[in-house]
């Protein structure tokens, strides 16, 4: 859809209705649609939260073009709450034995009830029998504000950073932690005093040991509120407090 001048959404009978695209979220590969129509039938959402491992799953989507279109799967869920990162983007994900092929990204996971409780999004094409689909209790939130604002609002520390682990660490006498490469221009970062070179090890309370530290922490957080951080600087320490800004993309 990225670039595209014309949307269109094909419906169950072969119907072809132009679509609007009311915003799209990059990280998590999620945009909202709108056509104009009138009666027709919704999916139902499920909690996501209640899935457990063993539970029927059907996937649908149209794999390989709409020769294809509404193909079903079906297997069960393999594991819940995964996290995977791919292409630099950090996914909770439900894990699942049923067949997604490509061309099912965006399609529904399904119970047994016929409720929507993932979005199908990534396949390892290596490892036979292993779907993938965000979880539909992570991506009502990201749906909702698509729908109110046209994207997703974050909280961002306003930095360009790498992770130094233990090896790396060792090797330079440093600590481990996230090593700033550039901060932008009036962000909390700047507006902290934090700099390129210096080392966060800490943030709100969290050591970061490892490199999803970080980004887990700022999770927890919404745009505007101030959180600690630790940063090793010349061999020093210092404790300071980082305003969060809101990030879009």
């Amino acid at each position: 859809m990225d670039g595209a001048t014309e949307v269109y959404v094909t419906l169950a009978g072969g119907k072809k209705l132009p679509a609007r695209v009311i915003g799209s979220d990059y990280r998590t590969d999620l945009a909202v649609l709108k056509i104009e129509a009138q009666n027709l039938p919704v999916a139902k959402f499920g909690d996501s939260s209640k899935v457990r491992v063993g539970d029927i799953a059907v996937a649908i989507g149209n794999p390989l073009g709409e020769e294809f279109s509404g193909s079903v799967t079906a297997g069960v869920i393999s594991a819940v709450n995964r996290k995977m990162t791919v292409d630099g983007r950090t996914y909770k994900v439900i894990q699942t034995d049923a067949s997604i092929n490509p061309g099912n990204s965006g399609g529904a996971l399904c119970n047994e009830a016929g409720e929507v409780i993932g979005i199908n999004s990534l396949k390892i094409s290596s490892a036979e029998g292993m779907g993938f689909a965000i979880s539909i209790n992570e991506a009502k939130p990201i749906i909702e504000s698509l729908m109110k604002n046209g994207y997703v609002s974050r909280p961002f520390i306003g930095i360009y950073y790498e992770f130094i682990d233990e090896e790396i660490a060792s090797e330079y006498n440093v600590p481990v932690g996230v090593n700033i490469r550039g901060v932008e221009r009036g962000s909390g970062a700047e507006e902290a005093g934090i700099r390129p070179g210096d080392i966060i090890v800490k943030f709100d309370g969290v050591d970061l040991n490892k490199m999803e530290d970080l980004s887990e922490a700022l999770e927890k957080h919404k745009v505007g509120d101030i959180v600690s951080a630790r940063i090793w600087r010349d061999g020093k320490y210092i404790d300071v407090k980082i305003k969060l800004g809101e990030k879009t993309k």
